[in-house]
């Protein structure tokens, strides 16, 4: 009796090889190209989110601000002349209103819009490929 005889499969060429190191590289990259959208979404949604906060608090504040205006503005006019009594109410809102502001704007600074995590991996993916070839 003759051994078997083994059928080995031949062995990819180079070309082959580059070929589909290429194809792979280019999956790679419309991954991470959905990848660096997906968190860019998450952003945005995320600073719409802050700004719809800021906003619903303005208008409360504008709303709450005539009342209460009135309100200090009648009080305080029984010890002070009425026009003071208003610059002075005046003077407190709009210090307030600052604050607030100021508030709503650093919320809103303090996301980063760049995508930091697709960045890195498509650094990593660039290092991998130069290393490859």
């Amino acid at each position: 009796m003759s051994a078997p005889i083994e059928h080995r499969s031949p062995e990819p060429s180079l070309g082959q090889l580059f070929g589909d190191l290429s194809a792979e590289i280019a999956v790679l990259m419309r991954k991470e190209t959905q990848l660096a959208g997906a968190e860019l979404s998450d952003k945005a949604r995320k600073a719409a989110s802050n700004a719809t906060l800021l906003v619903a608090g303005l208008i409360f504040a504008v709303i709450a601000l005539g009342a209460l205006a009135a309100a200090c503005i009648l009080a305080l006019a029984v010890v002070i002349v009425p026009w003071a009594a208003g610059v002075l109410v005046a003077l407190g809102f709009f210090v307030v209103a600052i604050a607030l502001g100021s508030f709503g704007m650093s919320a809103l600074k303090k996301i980063n819009p760049k995508p930091e995590r697709t960045i890195v991996s498509i650094k990593e993916l660039r290092s991998w490929a130069e290393h490859q070839v």
